[in-house]
């Protein structure tokens, strides 16, 4: 086995862990109690590293998700979830997994919530708390804020220039619930992966549909 070949596996498998996407939320703020799932796919721009040169390239792709909870009671929840990209690119996919607790305080029409996850956002262990607000008592509309701490971490910087990418990109979203169908749409408008303004920022969009 060559070094050039175990050089591009390396890349590849680098590439499968080292992105940095808008992970898509299909749920709500309020939380029903006992098990629930969620599934969807989606459209997605997305950060890879770049083969032959530092720096990172904007990609469009597609994303299929899941991810299933399970409610203790109306305030507190766990869930995991796992989406798998793919894209236009020398990297034909990548991974996004996570798990984390969700909190909820339902106050009438508003539900505010507290969502924290563990991933593996950036090609690092990150820890990515959100904010949740649920409007209506049915939820027809959740809003939410998302920052992903240290996000970036697995990030080489360029031994001239610096890292590429910020270490707290910062994602907000909204998602529409009509029925068991949710839609969803995110993106990093003001604190966004790349460190340099003039770039434009990751973003998502789905459609996503309540199993339970």
């Amino acid at each position: 086995m060559n070094k050039r070949y175990l050089f591009t596996v390396g890349v590849l498998l680098g590439g499968v862990l080292i992105t940095s996407c808008v992970s898509p939320f299909y749920g709500t703020a309020r939380i029903e109690k006992g098990w629930n799932a969620d599934v969807g796919i989606g459209g997605m721009q997305t950060l890879v590293p770049n083969l032959d040169s530092w720096g990172y390239s904007l990609f469009w792709g597609t994303r299929v998700d899941g991810e299933i909870s399970y409610g203790f009671d109306k305030y507190l929840q766990a869930q995991a979830r796992m989406g798998i990209g793919f894209y236009h690119s020398y990297l034909p996919f990548f991974v996004d997994p996570g798990i984390g607790l969700q909190a909820a305080l339902p106050v009438g029409p508003i539900t505010p919530a507290l969502r924290t996850e563990v991933s593996y956002y950036g090609g690092g262990v990150t820890f990515s708390p959100a904010v949740l607000l649920g409007i209506g008592r049915k939820e027809r509309v959740t809003l939410g804020g998302r920052i992903h701490i240290f996000g970036n971490a697995g990030d080489d910087p360029h031994p001239e220039y610096g890292p590429y990418l910020e270490d707290t990109p910062t994602d907000f979203f909204v998602t529409v619930h009509l029925g068991r169908w949710n839609i969803f749409a995110g993106s990093q408008l003001f604190y966004h992966s790349f460190r340099y303004p003039h770039e434009r920022p990751v973003a998502t969009a789905g459609i996503g549909y309540k199993l339970k």
